[in-house]
């Protein structure tokens, strides 16, 4: 789900945002809250990690975002929440374009977890 902040920083990225407010949204967090997703959030309920992600462009139009990290874990967890940021620092800090939230992936020293987010645009 796109997070009302999201929609503003769509807006102002495509504007080329002269006032400076929003930077490029190229960071992946994940969380331990499964609390439905809603469009007032502004950040993870229970932040994890946070990294740089790799992304990419595809479609006719270069219409859908693709964004890729693994996120390695040296003890237990239980991620059910992902985000993208335009920051490193994530929840409470920088601004969230979206968030998703699934069924629960349970993880142990060791473990690795390989997120990908994708994001089509398409007219209504």
């Amino acid at each position: 789900m796109i997070v009302n902040v999201g929609l503003g920083m769509l807006s102002g990225l495509i504007n080329n945002d002269t006032a400076g407010s929003y930077t490029a949204v190229d960071y992946i967090a994940i969380g331990g809250d499964n609390t439905a997703a809603a469009a007032g959030q502004t950040g993870l309920l229970d932040q994890v990690q946070i990294a740089a992600s790799t992304g990419t462009q595809s479609g006719t139009n270069d219409e859908t975002l693709e964004m890729n990290h693994e996120f390695s874990f040296s003890g237990t967890d239980t991620i059910y929440e992902f985000a993208v940021f335009d920051g490193s620092t994530g929840s409470g800090t920088d601004d969230m374009l979206c968030r998703s939230v699934g069924g629960g992936i349970s993880v142990v020293n060791g473990s690795t977890i390989d997120v990908t987010i994708k994001i089509t645009f398409a007219d209504a």
